[in-house]
């Protein structure tokens, strides 16, 4: 049992989970033209991001380990969603190598245990010259919360053989009196083969 399996039933109608998801999306088709493409939605919850792309999407596999938060994107029967309850990994990746013109991860990477692990996963899984697109909280160095600086996200894209295409605050949220900023890393997959350098 995945821990935000308790938040699925609540999820879609949270008002900040709905404006992230919109503010993320917007963010995303300014930048990159998704029509027709076939899309990985990692950690996509209840798929707020996979509804708002499915009408320009060839195919959107969309992932979660929460069995609780893909009930609920299974139960919106949208036809070219593929929901996968899964951890995806390494040992269960293979047939989806050289799948995915976009990978898209929303307020996923700075909870995942291991980022540059992560992003030698995408790399396989995505076609030549095909994008991966994150937004996460953006903090500045030293700061414990989870999130990431643009500097952090440069650098593991480089290690790990992206070519950055943006790195950019996208907009912001409001907590409590505060407006946290979200970053947006959008790189592209060179055509370099191995992991990270």
């Amino acid at each position: 049992m995945s821990e935000w399996d308790a938040y699925a039933d609540q999820w879609d109608s949270d008002e900040r989970v709905i404006h992230y998801s919109q503010q993320a999306y917007q963010s995303l088709t300014q930048a990159i033209n998704c029509d027709g493409l076939t899309i990985l939605d990692f950690g996509c919850g209840t798929g707020r991001l996979t509804e708002l792309l499915h009408p320009q999407a060839k195919r959107i596999v969309a992932v979660d380990s929460s069995e609780k938060m893909i009930g609920v994107l299974a139960a919106k029967n949208l036809p070219k969603a593929e929901p996968l309850a899964i951890g995806l990994n390494s040992s269960n990746s293979q047939p989806m190598h050289n799948t995915f013109d976009l990978i898209v991860a929303s307020s996923v990477c700075a909870f995942l245990p291991d980022y540059q692990a992560s992003l030698v996963l995408f790399r396989q899984l995505l076609k030549p010259q095909g994008y991966f697109v994150q937004w996460d909280w953006q903090k500045e160095a030293g700061d414990p919360a989870p999130g990431f600086t643009a500097e952090e996200i440069q650098a593991a894209f480089d290690q790990c053989l992206f070519k950055t295409i943006s790195l950019q605050q996208a907009f912001t949220m409001q907590q409590g009196e505060d407006e946290v900023p979200v970053i947006m890393g959008i790189a592209q997959k060179r055509d370099q083969t191995g992991g990270c350098l």
